[in-house]
């Protein structure tokens, strides 16, 4: 599988992305692409993604039943 880009949007320059695994703070650097892959074990993954810009942050997580739902702080 190869990462697809959809579509094309302006990044502001204040935005910030972090990722979690658990307790622990994955490091991204600037040219990274990061990928992640799901077995289908029954096990939710422990991952969270922020992603805050001027407006908002928003948090993408898994729920109990392993689905990844989407906040939005304002």
């Amino acid at each position: 599988m190869q990462w697809v880009e959809r579509a094309a949007l302006p990044w502001p320059e204040d935005a910030r992305v972090e990722v979690r695994a658990g307790d622990v703070r994955v490091k991204l650097t600037e040219d990274a692409t990061p990928a992640y892959r799901f077995e289908p074990y029954g096990d939710v993954p422990e991952l969270v993604v922020s992603m805050r810009g001027p407006d908002a942050t928003y948090v993408l997580s898994p729920d109990a039943r392993g689905r990844f739902t989407r906040e939005v702080e304002r």
